[in-house]
């Protein structure tokens, strides 16, 4: 997914994401990190987040997950 701003959301699903290309800026429940190219982040269900990019091409890959699969519900 190619983006330049992801307005600050929250689900119940947990989210992976994946940097492909370039610098992106996370704000995860207000503590900003980082991301570049080949970094991975774990997202909580409930997470407040938004993302940024930090440079002029960012491309992730987001894998989201119900939280039942992973805690044997």
């Amino acid at each position: 997914m190619q983006i330049h701003y992801q307005s600050r959301n929250f689900y119940i699903l947990i989210e992976i994401l994946y940097i492909d290309e370039g610098k992106h800026r996370i704000v995860c429940d207000n503590t900003e990190y980082i991301a570049e190219k080949g970094d991975m982040l774990l997202i909580r269900s409930y997470s407040s987040h938004e993302l940024y990019s930090a440079d002029e091409y960012c491309m992730h890959y987001v894998l989201q997950i119900a939280p039942s699969l992973v805690m044997g519900v």
